[in-house]
């Protein structure tokens, strides 16, 4: 009867071993990073530290090709263009991982963040959003939008996972979908080398 007993705590004291090594290396797998102190700052994760991204105003611009409307032939574009080539806040290529604080964390990622890619120019980046074309007709959300995975973390923000990012200039902008006007654009930039 006493073999069963130590029997029984023995396997106890096993199950309660297992469970603390599998918490302990479910926490060494999830950064603990405080949560952006504002909706719509992003943090970089880099080495274990949470690094915080370029805040920037963006300014929309439409051009169209003079040249051809005076022949008859129209063609225009509207893009995002940011006054600065690139970001302070980098990192290299490869998997890249980015906590987004939004107003709450109960709606779809996907449908509040995007991620995008820059066109970097000498003195700014550029991100098309649509062009008309005479005879192409009208095209919209042309910016280069980067997949991601997301999981909810904390109480207001997501940790956003890039599988395999490559060089180049990239920006974030995070919606409220509970606002009807959103106030300004800021997007936070990050560079990859």
């Amino acid at each position: 009867m006493y073999h069963t007993k130590f029997h029984g705590l023995k396997h106890i004291l096993i199950c309660i071993i297992s469970f603390t090594m599998c918490i302990y290396s479910q926490a060494q797998d999830t950064p603990t990073i405080d949560e952006p102190e504002f909706t719509g700052e992003c943090l970089l994760i880099a080495n274990g530290e949470g690094i915080p991204l370029d805040k920037e105003f963006c300014k929309l611009k439409s051009k169209a090709n003079i040249g051809l409307a005076m022949v008859g032939y129209a063609k225009a574009k509207s893009e995002i263009q940011v006054k600065s080539p690139s970001a302070q806040a980098r990192t290299t290529a490869g998997p890249v991982s980015i906590i987004v604080r939004a107003t709450d964390n109960t709606s779809d990622p996907l449908a509040i963040v995007k991620i995008f890619k820059f066109k970097k120019g000498k003195k700014d980046r550029k991100s098309e959003l649509s062009s008309y074309d005479m005879f192409g007709g009208m095209s919209e959300n042309n910016q280069e939008l980067m997949k991601f995975s997301a999981k909810k973390y904390g109480t207001s923000s997501y940790i956003l996972k890039l599988a395999n990012i490559e060089e180049g200039e990239y920006g974030i902008i995070v919606t409220n979908p509970n606002s009807k006007d959103e106030k300004s654009v800021i997007i936070s930039c990050f560079g990859v080398d």
